[in-house]
Formats: C-alpha cells, structure tokens, sequence
C-alpha cells in the first residue's frame, strides 16, 4: 500500500486540480458581476453573454464558495502527500 507521493506528483496533481477548477471559478465569477457590467462590455464579448446563466447574487457566490472550499481541502491532503486521508 503506498502511504506517500512523491513531490513532482503532488505538483502535477495540483496542477491537474487547477486546469479543472479554474474554469468553474471564472464562470461564477462572471455570473457574479454580469449584472454590473456595461453594455460597451458586452458589445466586445459577444461569446461570453451566453455564459451568463444564473440570476441573483447568490447563486455564483455559492459555487465560488465551493470551488474555493474544494480547493482548499484538496491542497490540504495533497501538499501533506498522505493517501490515507
């Protein structure tokens, strides 16, 4: 049973993590301050309007939040390199 990563594969898996989360991340965050944004904005980036899914404010906050907290813990367990967590 292996117990321990090396630290090239913990780099690689955080890494992987990001390439993953960093696009959920962005899309809440573009929800989040769509409604605040100007109409010359959204002229520029015709592509990005369809993005634009969720009404309100609480819902891009809650998906933030959860990519954040998902990051969060998963540096946690992987920078300890520990695979019995």
């Amino acid at each position: 049973d292996v117990i321990r990563v090396p630290a090239k594969n913990r780099a690689i898996k955080i890494c992987v993590m990001f390439l993953f989360t960093a696009p959920v991340f962005l899309f809440g965050l573009l929800n989040f301050f769509a409604p605040r944004l100007p109409d010359s904005f959204w002229d520029a980036h015709p592509a990005l309007e369809q993005f634009w899914i969720m009404e309100g404010k609480w819902s891009p906050l809650v998906l933030i939040v959860i990519v954040i907290l998902f990051v969060l813990l998963y540096l946690l367990e992987t920078i300890g390199g520990e695979l019995r967590k």
